[in-house]
């Protein structure tokens, strides 16, 4: 990940945390795997006492923050631990196979605990314009499918095991820059995209004299 998509990175999920309403205290579990910004972020917030991050790399760890090393399978890392609160912002791609995964979550919390949960954010230009829809079928790619057939698979996942389920959207600008790190990021690219040449061209139409806006779903589960 280069200097200036790390930054883009830290822009876009500020923005959305920023956003957030989050009940703090107790112990929190982040699996957003965006190279610890969700994490340093609830950290530098003091939204919570205690901070872990699942991690596939132990590398460059922020002071205070708790790294749960992912070896086996995300699954299995989530078993290890107990949290009050678990949260994950756009890396559920990561959640390989996804009923075991979510399963493992849901088990990880403790009772009351809760869910705040985001797969992928839609794309719209200042038209109003699905903008994921229109460069798929431009590129004649299926990312747009892809994105939303997980998307749904990990709500059906939630729904089966969480309670009081609540869902909001939360709209933030971004610049082309910003859309283009997010799905170019590792959690995104390597399900969407083959190479980084086929990245690329996929959102090349991208015109800077246009304004555009992500609008993440965000869904909250208890667990009873």
């Amino acid at each position: 990940m280069n200097r200036r998509q790390t930054e883009d990175l830290q822009i876009i999920y500020y923005k959305l945390l920023d956003g957030l309403s989050l009940k703090s205290g107790g112990k929190v579990c982040e699996s957003s795997f965006n190279n610890y910004i969700t994490a340093k972020y609830l950290l530098d917030k003091n939204i919570y006492d205690t901070v872990y991050a699942l991690t596939y790399d132990m590398s460059g760890v922020p002071e205070n923050i708790i790294p749960l090393k992912v070896d086996m399978s995300v699954a299995q890392t989530m078993r290890r631990m107990r949290a009050d609160t678990h949260i994950s912002l756009g890396g559920t791609f990561m959640f390989q196979p996804i009923h075991d995964v979510v399963y493992a979550l849901h088990g990880s919390l403790n009772v009351g605990g809760r869910l705040v949960l985001s797969t992928y954010p839609k794309v719209y230009d200042s038209q109003g314009r699905d903008v994921l829809a229109m460069l798929s079928d431009a590129a004649q790619m299926p990312v747009r499918d892809k994105l939303t057939r997980w998307a749904l698979t990990v709500s059906n996942s939630v729904h089966n095991l969480f309670m009081n389920i609540k869902t909001e959207e939360l709209i933030c600008d971004a610049s082309v820059s910003e859309v283009q790190s997010l799905f170019g990021s590792e959690t995104f690219n390597r399900y969407l995209f083959k190479n980084e040449t086929e990245h690329e061209m996929f959102f090349e139409p991208l015109s800077e004299e246009q304004k555009y806006y992500m609008s993440w779903t965000i869904i909250r589960g208890l667990r009873i």
